[in-house]
C-alpha cells in the first residue's frame, strides 16, 4: 500500500496493481480489492467523493466509499500522477509535470505544465514539493512560488490534517 486518506467516515488506502481497501475502525477491512491494473500511489476524499489516481494516467473515482469505482486516464495515458489533493472545493491531480484539476472528479481541465507536485491544500493555497523546494500557490496550481528550499532535500512527500493553522495570517484548518 502506498497512500492512505480518510473521509466519509472510512479510511481509503491505495497501493500496486490497482489496491484498493477500506476499513471503518483500523481493524476489519471492509473492502479489500483490485480495481485496474496500474500501480496506484495516491487518494484524496472531498464533498463526498474518493479519487485514486496512479500509473499510466489512470484515475478511478468512487461516490459511494470505495464499494464501485468508475475507472478513467487523465492525460495522455504517460504520466504517473505522484500528488492529489482536495481543496477549496476542487482536487488537483499532478505528477511533477503536468497538473489537472476537477470539482468533482469526473471532468478534469488541465491546469498548466508544471514541476511541482501538490502535497496540500489549506482553503485556496496549494502546496506542492519542486525538486527540493517546498511551493505554495494561491491560484489553483498556475503559479508557484517557493516558500523552504534545502540543498539537502526536506524530506516531504505528504501532509496530511486536520490541524489548526496560520498561513499569511489566516488561520485554517488543514485537510
Amino acid at each position: 500500500l502506498r497512500a492512505m486518506t480518510y473521509g466519509g467516515g472510512a479510511f481509503v488506502a491505495v497501493g500496486d496493481a490497482g489496491r484498493v481497501v477500506v476499513t471503518t475502525d483500523g481493524i476489519s477491512w471492509s473492502i479489500d480489492q483490485q480495481i485496474c491494473d496500474e500501480d496506484l500511489g495516491v487518494v484524496a476524499f472531498g464533498d463526498g467523493v474518493l479519487i485514486v489516481a496512479g500509473a499510466s494516467g489512470r484515475i478511478g473515482r468512487s461516490d459511494d466509499g470505495g464499494l464501485t469505482w468508475a475507472l478513467d486516464t487523465v492525460g495522455d495515458g504517460g504520466n504517473t500522477w505522484r500528488g492529489l489533493v482536495y481543496g477549496d472545493g476542487a482536487f488537483v491531480l499532478g505528477d511533477g509535470a503536468e497538473l489537472y484539476r476537477s470539482e468533482d472528479g469526473e471532468r478534469w481541465e488541465y491546469v498548466n505544465a508544471v514541476d511541482a507536485t501538490p502535497i496540500a491544500a489549506l482553503g485556496g493555497l496549494l502546496f506542492g514539493m519542486s525538486g527540493q523546494t517546498l511551493a505554495v500557490s494561491e491560484d489553483g496550481g498556475f503559479t508557484w512560488s517557493p516558500t523552504i528550499t534545502s540543498a539537502g532535500g526536506l524530506g516531504l512527500s505528504r501532509a496530511a490534517g486536520p490541524e489548526r493553522v496560520e498561513v499569511h495570517g489566516r488561520a485554517d484548518v488543514l485537510g
